[in-house]
């Protein structure tokens, strides 16, 4: 509303304190509102209120307080992240995955599970952060995802894949082909960063592709695959 975003834009001490208490307030829509005015505000305060407004009754003040820790991007909330995960909202699980990708985290366990959640959303988002933390069990869990039920988890993975590096030319074949040009695009750009030379046919056929995208993204990935396979002298 006008009235969050002047109060974001004109803080003060008390604009701050009036927000805090506004997040403790017993109107839903009030606690809600407080918390989005409250992003990015690096407050101690406002982080032990945020940590708890994360376990409200009301899914939208949840999502709000999630979203509004994921801007602090401190580490003793990890905690707190990881507790929604296990959320009955499926925003707020989405929310809380991308928060914890943001940190630089060697256990990829909590991506690894949440790759297998009932919300294709969360299995996208998943997939996107197990590309943020290379891992053995992350490659795995990616390949797997490649059969997934919905095209937009196995663009995911088909992305994340590229971006890890992962020599996947065999499993990715069949995305070449695919009928939709999105995952055309995926396969193609994820062949440009892997570069390998095993790529270069496929991207060839792609260049005759009806859409102008996968041909542009063809046409980029063989680029790459060139300049990595012959680096000028």
């Amino acid at each position: 509303s006008v009235a969050t975003t002047a109060i974001r834009e004109f803080r003060t001490t008390e604009s701050t304190a009036t927000l805090l208490s506004g997040v403790t307030n017993p109107e839903p829509k009030i606690r809600a509102a407080a918390i989005l005015a409250l992003r990015g505000i690096k407050d101690p305060r406002a982080q032990i209120i945020l940590a708890k407004a994360a376990g409200d009754p009301i899914t939208e003040v949840r999502r709000e307080a999630v979203l509004a820790l994921g801007y602090l991007k401190a580490s003793d909330t990890i905690p707190v992240f990881r507790a929604a995960l296990n959320d009955p909202d499926d925003e707020v699980r989405r929310f809380a995955i991308d928060a914890l990708s943001q940190f630089e985290l060697t256990d990829v366990s909590d991506f690894v599970r949440m790759v297998a959640d009932p919300a294709w959303r969360v299995r996208r988002q998943a997939a996107n952060a197990l590309a943020k933390h290379p891992s053995e069990a992350g490659e795995l869990i990616l390949l797997k995802s490649l059969d997934d039920e919905r095209w937009e988890v196995a663009r995911e993975a088909i992305v994340a894949l590229g971006k890890l590096r992962t020599p996947v030319s065999e499993q990715l074949t069949p995305f070449f082909t695919h009928e939709l040009a999105d995952m055309r695009i995926a396969a193609a750009t994820a062949a440009g960063e892997i570069g390998e030379a095993i790529f270069v046919p496929r991207l060839k056929a792609l260049l005759g592709d009806p859409d102008t995208g996968v041909q542009k993204t063809a046409t980029r990935a063989l680029r790459q695959i060139e300049s990595r396979t012959n680096p000028k002298a």
